[in-house]
């Protein structure tokens, strides 16, 4: 009797394992990659002391925002044949984490790589030039959750820097309680600082948008079940007398003056989607939706007037978390199930493959056979290809 007892418990013991390690194994995706095997050439992993929530690249600079451990400024150290090394920390800065709720969730680049941005989500936008220390980024916007940052097509002297913007409840005479806006900030540049910012703002959007991505001209906003919005910016905006430019007036002074003011920002087009879009790119004029609840990802074709030319769904039974393309190449970050690697050719998205990591933050381009993977465990940089 004690010997058939301890078989059972030995039995149990081994059907517990192997149902925790079924539990923790990533989903089985609908599409089939049989056929479509990536060759891995090598992996490095980046330990950073906190889940990599976001990576960009700008040059040989990489950004990593790495939650509560704060964030991360790295140079990218290549051999001849531009593969990557090893990567040197050249910023780590926690100093931004003073409580349970600070965190680093997103990082940009200023289009000349002299600013990062750090966003954190309840509290500000953290300003690091990358010669310079760190300051508060100058946002004006007051009693908000800061849900995601993108910079504009700017120029060495003037930035231009969109914040997707919650209210909860607000002042009367303010937005409208439980709506989102997205602000507008134009200022300028003088290395290290940036000040005297022009703010417009495109305000009582639906409370549940998440997320915005910059693609010049373009400006997406996730709009949870309601889809994608898309906004174009303007070349040349400001305040005007007839053609002649007012300088240094904000909206409301140069309506006042009733000179007539041009917005940076301007409605461009909107379309549904399948299901909850998590994460917004656009590439040309192709406009992607990263879906959650395995969904996959849903790209709309829009002509140069914002009408719908064709719309197509891939990589159903994959939740998305992040978007990148690249010479014709599109990554997406696939949280548990990894990273899915496309080829774009004449329109047709032909997956070449999947590649097995750590939980998918967020995922970029380094090259056409290099891609850097934000991950709950660190950093990966995943050389592949022939």
């Amino acid at each position: 009797m004690k010997l058939l007892i301890k078989l059972n418990y030995n039995l149990l013991f081994i059907f517990a394992f192997l149902l925790l390690q079924f539990c923790n194994s990533p989903s089985t995706p609908v599409i089939s990659t049989e056929d479509r095997t990536v060759k891995v050439n090598s992996i490095i992993n980046y330990e950073t002391g906190g889940y990599v929530r976001d990576v960009k690249i700008k040059n040989l600079i990489l950004g990593a925002a790495a939650d509560q451990n704060g964030y991360f400024i790295f140079n990218i150290n290549v051999n001849d044949n531009d593969s990557i090394l090893n990567l040197d920390t050249l910023i780590h800065n926690k100093d931004i984490v003073t409580s349970f709720d600070d965190s680093a969730y997103e990082i940009e680049f200023s289009n000349d790589g002299e600013f990062a941005f750090i966003l954190d989500p309840l509290d500000k936008v953290y300003l690091q030039p990358l010669a310079y220390d760190p300051a508060e980024f100058p946002i004006v916007t007051l009693s908000t959750l800061l849900r995601s940052i993108e910079v504009g097509s700017s120029d060495s002297d003037k930035l231009v820097f969109y914040s997707l913007v919650k209210h909860l409840e607000t002042l009367e005479g303010d937005v409208p309680s439980f709506s989102t806006s997205i602000v507008t900030q134009w200022c300028t540049v003088d290395i290290p600082y940036i000040y005297s910012c022009i703010e417009t703002s495109i305000d009582s959007l639906s409370y549940y948008q998440s997320n915005i991505s910059f693609s010049n001209p373009y400006l997406s906003s996730s709009n949870d079940q309601l889809g994608v919005m898309v906004f174009k910016q303007n070349d040349n905006p400001g305040c005007f007398d007839n053609s002649t430019e007012i300088p240094d007036i904000d909206k409301v002074g140069c309506e006042f003056m009733n000179y007539t003011w041009i917005d940076v920002l301007e409605p461009f087009a909107s379309f549904d989607t399948p299901a909850t879009t998590e994460t917004v790119f656009s590439y040309n004029n192709y406009f992607f939706a990263g879906l959650s609840n395995d969904k996959g990802c849903y790209i709309t074709l829009l002509d140069d007037n914002g009408s719908q030319i064709s719309n197509l769904s891939i990589a159903e039974g994959y939740s998305i978390n992040d978007i990148h393309v690249f010479n014709d190449y599109m990554v997406l970050a696939c949280k548990s199930d990894g990273i899915l690697i496309y080829e774009i050719a004449s329109g047709d998205f032909n997956l070449l493959g999947e590649i097995e990591t750590e939980y998918a933050y967020s995922a970029k381009f380094f090259n056409n056979n290099t891609i850097i993977v934000g991950t709950r465990q660190g950093i990966q940089i995943i050389n592949f290809g022939d």
